[in-house]
């Protein structure tokens, strides 16, 4: 089963509106949170919201989670060891007040956590090679690393 989400954070009509178009004729399970979208799927299925107990027995049974880069989809999306992928909100389209899911989704991305795609095309050529993509093989604690808040209490 593939989870799509964009988090409660306003619409992300764009990025629907392209998993849509990817899902027709798949033979796949599809299930999508998509908040405020404008955008009505036609090959999906899908919910405007799910309270974040649903989020996450959704991404907890997922094979797939492609989201938005929301903090708490990929955190959670890392505690279950998922394959995701992520399409961050710009700015540029309203998405967002601005472009720190680009940051976010680069971080992860460097680490080797997600997958990202930051233009259509690219989302368009990632969901084509889905099956490809690597799920996650370490573990992640529910607890900041020693290193993290050292930092923290040196500038605090």
């Amino acid at each position: 089963m593939i989870f799509v989400t964009v988090g409660t954070q306003g619409h992300f009509d764009r990025f629907i509106r392209l998993v849509d178009l990817w899902a027709v004729d798949k033979n796949k399970s599809i299930i999508a949170q998509i908040g405020n979208c404008q955008y009505k799927p036609k090959n999906i299925d899908f919910v405007p919201y799910m309270s974040s107990w649903d989020v996450e027995q959704r991404i907890k049974s997922a094979d797939v989670v492609i989201s938005h880069a929301g903090m708490g989809t990929i955190i959670t999306g890392l505690k279950y060891k998922k394959r995701i992928l992520v399409f961050p909100r710009l700015s540029r389209f309203f998405e967002h007040r601005n472009d720190h899911q680009v940051d976010t989704a680069k971080a992860f991305l460097k680490l080797g956590y997600i997958d990202a795609a930051f233009s259509e095309a690219e989302l368009i050529e990632k969901l084509g090679c889905i099956e490809n993509l690597n799920p996650i093989t370490q573990d992640i604690s529910d607890y900041a690393s020693r290193e993290l808040l050292s930092a923290l209490r040196s500038v605090f």
